[in-house]
């Protein structure tokens, strides 16, 4: 198999924030992680808060995905659905431990410029022909047979939650009710973010699909969610040409910078 990554800084916000994105892929084991930082604001404002953990807990998820599933195979275990599932638990887990170490916990953090250190994320594994994935929210993965149509894609869980709040006026009233009303919500009714709280657990979305010769598996953070529309996106992925890609990616940016633009990262896995 053969893989192909690409990932691009918001362009609009390039110079007041950074990409909060990351992505991983094993060099030992077909294992494979994506991640979106959460944007944290200072809430009078709306300028960037710092330190910038959003990134740092989206690089501690996709490392403990590959340090999770890495042990299993080379324990000679057949990864399964719960493979996964404890997979996403170890990663969550170890984002406890850095909110911990910054003094972020549920008792400290008001929802504003005091607030977990989070991200959402995909992971995935092939096993016997079988491609095993775990996610949360709107970070995602599809699949595409040969000619590049599309077999499968994960469901975007995020934004019909968010929706009758982004009506809101007031951002920054508008960011907080939605983190305090739906992030990790424990009635099931919200979304989830992996922030360390057991309750994200809740929201984990698993599952098992085929995969065969000359598939597409295509790993990616919301940013790269509509360009899935376009064939030669998808076409560019199957060809892995890195430059070809700035440039389409750089175009359509500008063309609708608002839509294209943002943080976006994707990883494609070809099938030999």
């Amino acid at each position: 198999m053969r893989t192909f990554s690409a990932t691009y800084t918001d362009a609009v916000k390039f110079n007041r924030k950074p990409n909060e994105d990351y992505f991983l892929a094993s060099e030992k084991y077909p294992i494979f992680s994506v991640a979106d930082g959460v944007t944290r604001y200072v809430a009078e404002d709306l300028r960037y808060s710092y330190p910038a953990g959003a990134r740092a807990a989206a690089q501690i998820f996709c490392q403990s995905i590959l340090e999770y599933l890495e042990k299993e195979f080379e324990k000679g275990a057949n990864p399964q659905e719960e493979t996964i599932r404890e997979a996403l638990n170890f990663a969550n887990d170890r984002i406890r431990e850095m909110n911990e170490n910054e003094g972020m916990t549920k008792s400290a953090i008001n929802y504003r410029e005091r607030d977990f250190f989070d991200c959402v994320g995909v992971a995935a594994t092939i096993s016997r022909s079988a491609l095993l994935y775990g996610y949360l929210s709107d970070c995602g993965l599809a699949l595409f047979n040969k000619n590049n149509e599309l077999l499968f894609q994960t469901e975007n869980t995020l934004k019909p939650i968010i929706a009758p709040y982004m009506q809101m006026e007031d951002v920054r009233e508008r960011r907080e009710l939605i983190k305090k009303e739906l992030r990790n919500n424990s009635n099931g009714s919200g979304y989830g973010a992996f922030t360390g709280e057991q309750e994200a657990a809740l929201y984990y979305r698993i599952g098992t699909v085929r995969v065969h010769s000359e598939d597409l598996i295509v790993l990616y953070s919301d940013g790269f969610e509509p360009y899935f529309q376009f064939p030669e996106f998808v076409n560019l992925l199957r060809k892995g040409n890195t430059s070809t890609l700035d440039a389409f990616s750089a175009q359509k940016a500008k063309e609708n910078p608002e839509t294209f633009g943002s943080d976006r990262t994707v990883l494609s896995i070809l099938i030999s």
